[in-house]
């Protein structure tokens, strides 16, 4: 399941602050790279088995097309690269979106946090200090975020 907003008083804060809590689905984006990741293996389990066919038959068979065979599946721009090309972009794809599913999750982590920093705030200060917690919750929250994204991209 993923992290929600709670229901009850944080909704007050929420509103107060003029934020709305994030709407991102970090399980649905975990699943989804697993999908990349699964595609990816099959991807190199095909390139392995074809690599393994190609050699064999250029082991058990001679001409001039096994020949030209056998070196266009090795070319720079033949199916051999091409599925390798195709296997680090899944991969790629399926990182930049574990990435992303933990972005959103740190994301709403931190915003809970400061909901409750904020509601603390205007407990402890009556109402006086509104406009104050209003400020520091957006620049906390803002630089969270840059933190967040830094730390996962790079």
């Amino acid at each position: 399941m993923a992290l929600e907003r709670p229901e009850g008083q944080l909704a007050v804060i929420e509103a107060f602050l003029d934020c709305v809590f994030p709407d991102g689905d970090e399980i649905a984006c975990m699943e989804l790279g697993k999908v990349h990741d699964l595609q990816a293996g099959r991807l190199r389990e095909s390139l392995a088995d074809g690599d393994g066919h190609v050699k064999a038959l250029a082991a058990t068979s001679r001409g001039e097309g096994v020949t030209a065979f056998t070196e266009n599946f090795s070319h720079s721009e033949g199916a051999s690269n091409n599925l390798t090309d195709a296997t680090t972009g899944m991969r790629a794809a399926a990182l930049g979106l574990h990435a992303g599913a933990q972005l959103v999750l740190a994301h709403k982590a931190f915003t809970l946090y400061y909901y409750a920093l904020a509601a603390a705030a205007l407990v402890s200060g009556g109402g006086m200090a509104a406009p104050a917690v209003q400020r520091a919750f957006r620049l906390a929250l803002d630089r969270m975020t840059n933190i967040a994204a830094n730390a996962v991209l790079v």
